[in-house]
């Protein structure tokens, strides 16, 4: 199941009913270390609430007992992966300081380019920097018939009928959390940069330049997850009705399919990369490549 935090910190687990004793297991404590996914519309003017959790999973009193220092907290992206180039910077807002509650307020500006951001919430407690805490941003592309905007978390969930607990029939919930995916759309955009050719400038989720094998790779790496998670769950099956019941007996099948996906991903892009490079060489500059910028 995903260890997702909701809003003010309310697990996906929690929330969907799962009992106590098995969320002390997979739930609240269990989670961390954790990166949270924001998702924004593009071009949007929105309030989203966040929570400053310690390394439990428990809110964090930023009144520290009641003596109030001074808290200061500013939430910050750069223009890329790799990027020293300050995308913004927010100033968060307290909404309850003794738990930990703040609100961050993004303006359309903020929010102009579509894409998967990363993103850091820093606390600074009379002047000095105390806590960090990483972020997905995704800014959901408002040009949905655009076939050169970036993947979204819900098309991947899509994809793999993970929209919804109901989905899943066998286990009753999701299967990969927000976070999850967004770590699987950044994976193919690591593995392209680092592939030979090593090209002259390396590519975001603003300008990757292949929808549809960066999908497929992202598929695969979520599969791929899967598999680790089902080896460690994987018990001797239970007899019902004289059948062996063996729910999480999928790891190898999950490996293989994600693997697969994988490489045929990796086929074409390779594929693209060549022919970048290629025309790099021979001193083209234009393309018929828009990115998606605007909306």
């Amino acid at each position: 199941m995903a260890c997702e935090p909701e809003q003010f910190g309310v697990f996906g687990d929690q929330a969907a009913g799962v009992s106590p004793e098995e969320a002390g297991v997979y739930g609240h404590s269990a989670c961390r270390p954790r990166i949270e996914t924001l998702s924004v519309p593009q071009g949007g003017a929105v309030v989203r609430p966040l929570t400053v959790l310690d390394a439990a999973g428990n809110p964090v009193d930023l009144t520290y007992g009641g003596t109030n220092p001074a808290i200061e907290a500013k939430f910050a992206s750069v223009r890329s992966w790799g990027s020293t180039s300050l995308y913004w910077l927010i100033v968060a807002e307290p909404i309850d300081l003794a738990l930990g509650q703040l609100q961050v307020t993004f303006s359309p500006t903020h929010l102009a380019d579509a894409g998967l951001h990363t993103a850091t919430l820093s606390i600074f407690v009379d002047g000095n920097l105390t806590l960090t805490f990483p972020y997905y941003v995704e800014v959901t592309p408002n040009d949905l018939y655009s076939s050169h905007r970036p993947p979204t978390i819900t098309e991947l969930r899509l994809l793999l009928r993970d929209a919804c607990p109901g989905d899943d029939d066998l286990l009753g919930g999701l299967e990969w959390s927000d976070s999850e995916i967004a770590l699987a759309l950044q994976r193919p955009l690591d593995w392209f940069d680092a592939e030979a050719p090593i090209l002259s400038r390396t590519y975001t989720p603003m300008d990757f330049p292949a929808r549809y094998p960066w999908m497929e790779f992202a598929v695969g790496e979520l599969l791929r997850m899967a598999a680790y998670r089902y080896r460690r769950r994987n018990l001797p099956g239970s007899q019902i009705g004289g059948t062996t019941f063996e729910p999480f007996a999928k790891a190898e099948e999950y490996e293989r399919i994600g693997l697969q996906r994988i490489e045929d991903a990796k086929m074409q892009l390779r594929q693209i990369k060549m022919t970048i490079n290629v025309r790099a060489g021979f001193g083209y500059v234009d393309s018929t490549y828009q990115g998606w910028r605007g909306g």
